[in-house]
């Protein structure tokens, strides 16, 4: 009996269909980089996905001109993975808290990724504000507009955010 119930569940959890979006932060020079990554076991879309600092510890913002809020070195907004999936972005200007992809699809593994500039508004951090860290990101959002449901996950100290849900293309 002990081998049928355990064997149920396996086929149980075998057979569960999930899509799972996990956006990650990593702190780099001269540019910063964030990857959207699809973890889960179906593919998605079409779907938006939001990065929100504006609820970040460190008050972050993107730096993408010299002249404007952040400090030292700027870098614009690129693309580097997952063009063909995108179909639009929200546009990026200096001192936004706010990035929008609308995307087609995102199979298994699949993953959006893009360099910009990330600076803290504190007036004193432990790296500077031209270095973010895990704690500083805390509290940032990501959102995943998924059919007519949005729904959000904060990121951590561990610098990444994760979004669960079964909305899977069929």
């Amino acid at each position: 009996m002990r081998l049928i119930t355990a064997t149920l569940a396996l086929l149980g959890l075998s057979t569960a269909v999930q899509a799972e979006i996990v956006a990650t932060f990593i702190e780099s020079a001269p540019r910063d980089i964030f990857e959207i990554k699809n973890t889960g076991t179906c593919a998605t879309g079409p779907n938006a996905v939001e990065v929100d600092l504006s609820g970040s510890a460190g008050l972050l913002i993107f730096d993408t001109s010299s002249a404007g809020a952040g400090v030292n070195v700027s870098q614009p907004f690129v693309l580097t993975e997952g063009a063909k999936r995108v179909l639009s972005v929200s546009p990026v200007t200096d001192g936004d808290q706010r990035i929008r992809f609308e995307l087609s699809t995102l199979a298994p593994g699949e993953a959006l990724s893009f360099t910009i500039d990330v600076d803290d508004q504190l007036p004193a951090s432990a790296r500077g504000q031209t270095r973010v860290d895990g704690g500083e990101i805390a509290g940032a959002m990501l959102r995943v507009r998924a059919g007519d449901a949005v729904l959000e996950a904060p990121f951590g100290a561990g610098s990444a955010a994760r979004v669960a849900y079964s909305a899977c293309l069929s």
